[in-house]
């Protein structure tokens, strides 16, 4: 073996120059000498050698033996990149997507270098591109792009990469969708305790994605992904529990889960336990928690939080009636299509209720509720065209909403249809079927439909 001491310095390849120049940066069978070190990585780096630039970018970043320099690291950094040093490449590619330590900001050029530092099959530049490829963020969003960087770092084992390969083939993006594959990379990451894919592993089993169907499973895997920390399954396993899928019903454990994930910020488990403190199920009531929680996840947009806490304003429940903040939480759960929120806003235009009547706005209302299958909203149409309420009347249209109220079982709905049977009012008269919706309406609970069922069946003289 050569003595990289006993070669004379012009003689020395770029290699062995770099490896006496760690020798003497580190001490390692000769004196230390930090500038005797500087002087060799300077030699070796001047006849183009990756490493030993590399090293003096370290050197002149962190100020290890010299004066600081962040111009001189950089451009040794740059160096090494462009003598196609992947190390380098991936650290010079950060740098220009943080702007630090360097200043320079340049997501065209950090694509660049990720790029060729990926195609040496470097994870971190692999994981940084399937990134960018699959938010767009500051690139053209690509999908397949996204795809093939993620699969070359599940190839090398990474649980990240093989949880987002696993999305892809679940939602089909860069990929035909293969639920299959989708369970497939969630085990393989699952396996190496990546709680997300763990958590994904459970809803498959939860709901039978790409596999059977088995709630029991699905709760063992949640646990796993629980004690890791992962707040949607601390979620699921509070509805898990509130349930009794997969698992004995326990209100206390439900609490338990639901305040771990609220704890970490996740809307659904903060609106889950403002429900839980407001009607005192498995937990002593508390208005006050249960606004609390609404607020947190209102704040978020959940539209749940959002809905629930117009509903405390409209009834004062917990703090003082406020009709206005009332209608401006459900306007926001409104927006993002809450059909109960939509069916309230309604009521209030249709009845005057701290707004001047306005039966057009009401009725803008309930059709967007209508549309979203809320079948109070089907009903209220059905009889403002039925009366021709605000708007001319129409019986074909009042049918329709009927019939569609009357499909998802409203009992309204049905005892409106069997009073249209029995008088032929928009529909020839049959007493059969008049009969008909009149029982299924009985059944459900309405107040008259029994009445009138009576009426029919034993008519009375004059």
């Amino acid at each position: 073996m050569t003595n990289i001491f006993s070669m004379d310095h012009n003689l020395a390849s770029p290699a062995e120059l770099h490896e006496r120049a760690k020798a003497y940066f580190l001490g390692i069978k000769v004196p230390k000498n930090i500038k005797k070190a500087f002087w060799l990585w300077h030699l070796a780096a001047d006849r183009g050698h990756g490493p030993a630039q590399f090293s003096l970018h370290i050197a002149y970043r962190e100020g290890d033996g010299l004066k600081r320099d962040l111009n001189e690291s950089f451009m040794w950094l740059t160096k090494a990149a462009s003598s196609g040093l992947p190390e380098a490449q991936v650290i010079l590619g950060e740098a220009y997507i943080t702007g630090k330590p360097y200043g320079e900001l340049n997501l065209t050029k950090a694509i660049s270098w990720l790029t060729e530092a990926a195609a040496q099959g470097m994870l971190a530049a692999q994981l940084l591109l399937a990134y960018f490829y699959y938010s767009g963020d500051g690139v053209e969003r690509n999908f397949i792009k996204a795809f093939n960087y993620w699969r070359l770092g599940a190839d090398q084992g990474h649980p990240l990469a093989q949880y987002c390969l696993g999305l892809a083939y679940k939602n089909g993006q860069g990929v035909t969708m293969d639920l299959f594959e989708a369970v497939k990379y969630w085990r393989l990451a699952a396996d190496q305790d990546d709680s997300r894919a763990l958590c994904n592993l459970g809803l498959a089993y939860y709901v039978g994605l790409g596999l059977n169907k088995d709630q029991n499973q699905a709760v063992k895997l949640w646990l796993r992904s629980a004690k890791l920390g992962h707040f949607l399954a601390q979620y699921n396993l509070g509805l898990a529990y509130r349930e009794g899928h997969g698992v004995k019903k326990n209100l206390i454990q439900a609490l338990r889960f639901f305040r771990l994930s609220a704890k970490q910020g996740y809307a659904q488990a903060q609106s889950s336990l403002a429900t839980a403190y407001m009607t005192g199920h498995g937990v002593k009531k508390n208005p006050t928690k249960a606004l609390k929680f609404w607020r947190l996840a209102a704040q978020q947009g959940d539209v749940m939080g959002l809905y629930n806490l117009g509903l405390a304003y409209y009834f004062g429940e917990g703090l003082k009636k406020d009709l206005a903040q009332a209608l401006k939480y459900w306007g926001l759960a409104a927006d993002q299509g809450n059909s109960e929120a939509l069916l309230n806003l309604g009521l209030i235009y249709f009845n005057g209720q701290g707004q001047p009547k306005d039966f057009t706005k009401a009725v803008e209302f309930w059709e967007r509720a209508a549309d979203r299958g809320n079948c109070e909203a089907l009903l209220n149409l059905g009889l403002i065209y039925f009366n021709g309420q605000g708007q001319p009347k129409d019986l074909v249209k009042a049918i329709d909403f009927l019939e569609r109220a009357a499909k998802l079982d409203n009992s309204g709905a049905l005892f409106n249809l069997g009073l249209i049977y029995f008088n032929g009012q928009g529909r020839p008269k049959d007493l059969v079927k008049a009969i008909e919706f009149l029982e299924r309406a009985a059944k459900l609970g309405h107040p008259l439909a029994e009445k009138k069922l009576s009426e029919i069946k034993n008519p009375t003289n004059g």
